[in-house]
C-alpha cells in the first residue's frame, strides 16, 4: 500500500500551502494537515526549516528599514497637488467665443471665392451658352 498519498478527503498539499504554512496564512485546520503532512515527510519538513531561517534573515535585514522615516522632500514630491478647476461655464463660454472666431474667420476668407447671390449665378448661367455662340429658345 502507497503511505504517500492523503487520504482522499484531505485535499492535495502544493508548494502554495507550503509557503503559506511558513507564513503563518493557513486557516487552523489545513495547518494540522500540513503539520502531519510535514511529519511524514522530513525531507520536506527540513526544506520548510530552511524558508523559515531565510524568512526569519530577511527580516533582521530590512526590517529597521521599514521602521526608517522616509526623507521629506519624498513625502513632499508624493504629495498630490491641488488644481485649480475652471467653472464649467467659463469653459463653455470659452468654446462658444472659439467657435464664433473660427467661423467668421472662414467666412470671410471665403468671401471673394464665391458668387455673392442668386441673381449672379443665374446670369453666369445663363452667359455660358451666349458666349460660345448658342441661343436659347
Amino acid at each position: 500500500m502507497n503511505t504517500d498519498r492523503p487520504p482522499p478527503s484531505i485535499p492535495p498539499v502544493t508548494e502554495a500551502d507550503l509557503h503559506a504554512f511558513v507564513d503563518g496564512r493557513l486557516p487552523a485546520e489545513r495547518q494540522v494537515e500540513i503539520a502531519a503532512y510535514l511529519a511524514a515527510r522530513p525531507e520536506d519538513a527540513q526544506r520548510l526549516e530552511a524558508y523559515r531561517a531565510h524568512k526569519r534573515e530577511l527580516h533582521a535585514l530590512f526590517d529597521p528599514v521599514l521602521d526608517e522615516q522616509p526623507p521629506q522632500r519624498l513625502l513632499k514630491s508624493a504629495r498630490p497637488r491641488a488644481v485649480p478647476q475652471t467653472p464649467w461655464y467659463l469653459q463653455r463660454l470659452a468654446a462658444g467665443i472659439a467657435i464664433a472666431v473660427i467661423s467668421g474667420a472662414t467666412g470671410w476668407g471665403l468671401r471673394g471665392g464665391l458668387p455673392a447671390g442668386g441673381d449672379d449665378a443665374g446670369r453666369m448661367a445663363a452667359a455660358a451658352p451666349a458666349e460660345r455662340g448658342l441661343t436659347l429658345a
